[in-house]
């Protein structure tokens, strides 16, 4: 499985750049980054908890605009710097646990307005998610959803365009296999979810 997402994303990241040898007027391609604001729920076994405080890490990647009237497809590949989790109170986990990822988002965008030099939009999609942390109990491959809000801002005699974004994913798959609080094993039903708070700065060539 986790082969199979690794040529997934390969796969990915070629068909991007085929796709830039061969750009039509309608197309661009991108790239972004910004910080990610991220948190992981609390695990509970009856009485025992542990706790994750929130992780402040960044995103950077590139992306392939694909534009058909005032919908466009965008598909992405970036690597994310989750943080660094400060875990107590769990056995079998270092305190400290440090998580980077590398994602594949694929975005619906939606224009909202067309305005001289503003042209607000909005996004949602799927996000795949391959994940390397130091510590166990995590999963590895995980999906998020995003949604959010942005803009594309094109200033007379500037070759680009600014893609100011605010975004939000929310874990779709568990990202937790389960910890031991002492003797105990606890393998949530549901598991803990990673979801994140995202400030964007795209540029589109």
């Amino acid at each position: 499985m986790k082969r199979l997402y690794s040529y997934l994303i390969a796969a990915l990241a070629v068909s991007i750049i085929a796709c830039w040898s061969t750009t039509p007027a309608h197309a661009q391609l991108g790239i972004a980054g910004g910080a990610n604001f991220d948190n992981i729920g609390d695990i509970r076994s009856g009485e025992d908890e542990g706790r994750f405080d929130n992780a402040t890490g960044f995103h950077v990647g590139i992306f392939y605009d694909l534009a058909v009237g005032p919908v466009a497809v965008r598909p992405g590949l970036f690597y994310a710097d989750v943080g660094t989790f400060d875990f107590s109170g769990v056995e079998g986990i270092e305190d400290n646990v440090d998580i980077d990822m590398l994602e594949l988002p694929i975005d619906v965008r939606l224009r909202l307005a067309t305005l001289p030099i503003i042209r607000p939009y909005a996004t949602a999609g799927p996000v795949f998610q391959l994940a390397r942390q130091r510590g166990d109990g995590f999963d590895n491959l995980n999906m998020a959803a995003n949604i959010g809000l942005g803009a594309e801002l094109s200033f007379p005699g500037f070759p680009l365009t600014l893609m100011p974004e605010l975004r939000y994913a929310f874990g779709i798959s568990r990202f937790t296999d389960g910890f031991d609080f002492g003797d105990t094993v606890t393998v949530e039903t549901g598991g803990e979810r990673l979801n994140t708070f995202m400030l964007r700065l795209g540029v589109k060539f």
